[in-house]
């Protein structure tokens, strides 16, 4: 999300986010195995796209960091974020992520499941090509994609139930981030 383009153009932020979210919801979704091959920072909305894959990977000892900054931006996160963020984080990193804007690097995020490996930064887009090869037979004809999608739809239905429907405002136009979408300094 540009927090720069949406500050500038406030009155479009909830049509902005409800895409977004519609977005996620179809990755979320998809009749077929997703990964992400995350080699940097994965924070706020693309957090949220992050998670909706179905595997991430992302490099060992990496400068990188997953975290959602909204207690300290001024944003409260959508119904459907929220929701998307307890399906695919374990309980316990809840209230620390959401509330606290806690900071995770790889390792953690291999530790608690939330990332699938953390191979080397060199071998990051091998390591997510050969994980799509070994999942290939899960989307590999119509059948096995519908399957797939319909496995999805009931397993993540809380989730499409609120992402992308009903967005509010989540407060852009009160953010407290500078231009850089970074939280201003007291």
């Amino acid at each position: 999300m540009d927090l720069q383009y949406i500050t500038a153009n406030v009155s479009e932020s909830t049509r902005i986010q409800a895409d977004a979210e519609k977005l996620m919801s179809r990755i979320l979704t998809l009749g077929m195995p997703t990964i992400a091959a995350i080699n940097g920072h994965i924070t706020a909305g693309g957090a949220m796209l992050g998670l909706a894959f179905d595997k991430r990977l992302m490099p060992a000892a990496s400068p990188g960091l997953f975290f959602v900054p909204g207690i300290d931006i001024g944003l409260v996160y959508s119904a459907g974020m929220t929701e998307l963020m307890k399906a695919k984080l374990p309980l316990a990193m809840w209230n620390d992520t959401l509330c606290m804007a806690k900071r995770y690097q790889s390792e953690e995020l291999k530790a608690k499941g939330v990332v699938e490996d953390t191979p080397p930064a060199s071998e990051l887009y091998p390591a997510a090509m050969d994980l799509a090869k070994s999942l290939r037979s899960k989307g590999k004809d119509p059948k096995t994609r519908e399957t797939m999608h319909g496995i999805k739809r009931n397993l993540y239905k809380d989730v499409i139930a609120v992402l992308g429907q009903n967005v509010q405002d989540m407060g852009f136009a009160e953010g407290t981030f500078d231009a850089t979408g970074r939280a201003q300094k007291a």
